[in-house]
């Protein structure tokens, strides 16, 4: 009887820690925050607090950029007219905005400027993302700058993609 007793506070508690992991998935896919990427994930989150940083991802993994906006105030983030990636890195279609949940009614409220790319090459490339109004010329509001460097693929990171 007391065997058994145990045997279900083990078997609930296990569940229990199982229930608590926290899930960092984005788009259903690992990811870690910019500065910190190990080499197991795919999918690379670089937000303001990468701002004036380098990020080091590997060939092949997606890089996300969000950005918090307020569209509201006439202020967008925009990448320079013509920016390239030099082929290091490639934007995989245009920026998005995401508003913030609101509640119903509410006007003036924020969002986030989302960027996808992928790593195509080893190289390193400057990211400068200004937030300005579309209309205006010079550069009245901030900027955002990441260095991303890329590196090749080696066998150990070949061989840790064929596993999972």
């Amino acid at each position: 009887m007391l065997k058994g007793v145990i045997l279900i506070l083990v078997m609930t508690l296990l569940m229990l820690v199982g229930a608590c992991s926290g899930d960092t998935r984005v788009d259903g896919k690992d990811h870690v925050d910019g500065e910190e990427a190990p080499r197991l994930f795919t999918v690379v989150r670089i937000t303001e607090k990468d701002d004036g940083k380098t990020v080091t991802v590997w060939e092949g993994d997606e890089v996300v950029v969000e950005l918090e906006s307020n569209r509201t105030t006439g202020y967008m983030w925009m990448l320079p007219r013509g920016w390239s990636g030099d082929g290091v890195l490639e934007q995989e279609g245009l920026g998005e905005y995401e508003k913030d949940e609101r509640e119903e009614g509410m006007v003036g409220t924020g969002g986030e400027s989302v960027w996808r790319f992928k790593a195509k090459k080893s190289g390193e490339v400057r990211l400068v993302i200004d937030y300005r109004r579309p209309w205006e010329r010079t550069r009245l509001g901030k900027s955002f700058r990441v260095d991303i460097e890329v590196r090749e693929k080696d066998r150990e990171r070949r061989k840790i993609d064929e596993v999972y």
